[in-house]
């Protein structure tokens, strides 16, 4: 097994009698209303080379996945030849847009295998329905490669790989966070750092402790960070106060850790094979400032026409903009309610407020009675694009042409679902996925920490990791898969809103036999 690295998620894995091209992301016009690109460039890759590829997967539907640019671009016969794997989601979207690209051999993976020339073939999916990731795994001539991109296994879904497969050979995954927190949010710079610096630990730990479970020979840092080329945007790049890590940051992070498998960072256009999986760097002369100085002036004249794309005219835009919310009260009003929010949003010579629980927009502010408010500032240019649906509210939130605030000053994954999900299936799949989540099965585990027993819930109540094992620290037990935190003493969610607890958690004390 031979792989190639092609930039941010990409690769391109050789198993001989069979060639896989996972998640090319080649755009001029970068993703996200021009605001990501792949850090460093992958320019230099031969793209017509690419279409020896026998299979093609698309791990999910964003923008730095699912490169339609590239995908189009391509030859009619690779269209006609390649077999394009893709997770069994829920929602038709992944399949009708690269079917949209003009692709016909698509094949939708449930959690089975596929056995295509000699290879294994395995795609696992995250069920929460806010996310739609997936991860694949690649077998072949005793090499196994684990490539799970953005989508943040389960423990048991690692263990299921190594029981499967064995140990792993090459493991890849995004070691850099990807979120609109801190950065978009009314934070002063030290507490944006602070935030930061936390999120990105977490998130090397994370990384570090998956390596560990699945046996990896070598990990491959991918699917970030990504670098923001619009002048508007370009002061976020090697920049402490978000969660885009560089791989320096990663690597310096591992120094003093002790662990088993190699750091192998590829610039695109190189590979990797069994024999060569040693530690090494690439060249680090992109982490500059007149590298990315000199990649923005290359990406300009692209970016102001993707901008472009997203301009258009909305009479009377702040009736408009009211009925876009009101719309989205009206659209499953059971999300919007478990939101449970008092949105303020300010336009540049507007505003308005939505009341998500009461189901109302109004001009004048309602009473907040002890409830969560968020602040929501916007221009109107993409309001206006919103409204024309030139652009979804998931790759807005994602361009971080915005900023936000809220108080009291804690995540509400309900409120982000009310903003994100497009679709009236998907909002109704969400409020089932909480629901089914209040249902579920309250097995106990009991553990002993600082000599006293602590029984609490075994699976977390966000998305049903295993907490048997979980990090405890200064009376918080963290959730080793999103990071959710829980108090001790009594189960409280302490960095989520929406009810999300642990069962009460009783302490007895401990007896020596």
């Amino acid at each position: 097994m031979t792989i190639e690295f092609l930039g941010h998620a990409g690769f391109l894995v050789d198993c001989g009698s069979a060639t896989v091209l996972c998640d090319p992301w080649f755009s001029p016009f970068g993703a996200y209303a021009g605001s990501w690109y792949p850090f460093p460039s992958n320019s230099q890759i031969d793209l017509e080379a690419l279409e020896r590829a026998t299979h093609l997967y698309i791990s999910h539907w964003h923008e730095d996945h699912l490169d339609e640019w590239f995908l189009s671009g391509r030859s009619e016969a690779f269209k006609r030849s390649v077999v394009v794997l893709i997770p069994k989601f829920k929602y038709p979207r992944l399949r009708e847009a690269i079917a949209h690209c003009g692709y016909t051999n698509i094949l939708e993976i449930e959690d089975e295998y596929v056995r295509a020339g000699g290879i294994r073939i395995y795609i696992q999916r995250d069920e929460n329905p806010l996310y739609s990731d997936s991860s694949i795994v690649i077998a072949s001539g005793g090499d196994v490669f684990v490539n799970s991109n953005d989508c943040k296994l389960t423990i048991g879904q690692e263990e299921e790989i190594v029981k499967r497969f064995g140990p792993v050979t090459f493991y890849t995954a995004q070691f850099s966070g990807a979120t609109f927190h801190p950065t978009c949010y009314e934070y002063p710079l030290e507490r944006k750092i602070e935030i930061s610096r936390a999120r990105r630990e977490a998130k090397f730990e994370r990384i570090a402790r998956s390596a560990e479970r699945l046996g990896a020979n070598a990990y491959i840092p991918s699917a970030g960070p990504a670098c923001f080329l619009d002048r508007e945007l370009f002061s976020l790049n090697l920049n402490p106060a978000t969660v885009f890590s560089g791989v320096s940051d990663f690597y310096e992070w591992l120094q003093p850790q002790s662990r088993k498998w190699n750091f192998v960072e590829l610039a695109p256009g190189e590979r990797i094979d069994r024999a060569s999986h040693e530690e090494r760097r690439a060249a680090p002369d992109y982490e500059t400032p007149a590298y990315l100085d000199s990649y923005a002036n290359d990406r300009a004249a692209a970016i102001a026409d993707r901008l472009r794309d997203f301009a258009c005219a909305v009479p009377d835009l702040p009736r408009a903009a009211r009925e876009h919310f009101r719309d989205k009260l009206l659209d499953v009003p059971a999300l919007a309610r478990r939101a449970n929010v008092l949105l303020e949003v300010h336009l540049e010579r507007d505003r308005f407020y939505v009341d998500t629980f009461a189901g109302n927009v109004s001009d004048a502010k309602p009473r907040a009675l002890g409830r969560q408010s968020y602040t929501l500032e916007l221009s109107e240019f993409w309001m206006r694009a919103l409204v024309a649906k030139k652009i979804r509210w998931e790759d807005l939130i994602l361009s971080f042409r915005f900023s936000i605030s809220r108080e009291p000053d804690v995540y509400n994954e309900a409120f982000i679902a009310f903003l994100q999900l497009d679709t009236g299936r998907e909002r109704e799949d969400y409020v089932r996925f909480l629901e089914r989540l209040d249902r579920r099965d309250r097995e106990r585990v009991r553990r002993v920490h600082q000599g006293v027993t602590i029984e609490y819930d075994r699976f977390c109540p966000h998305n049903c990791e295993d907490l048997s094992n979980a990090k405890i620290e200064d009376g918080v037990l963290t959730c080793p898969r999103h990071f959710w935190r829980f108090s001790l003493e009594d189960g409280r969610g302490l960095n989520n809103l929406g009810c999300i607890h642990l069962e009460h958690i009783p302490t007895f004390e401990e007896t020596q036999t």
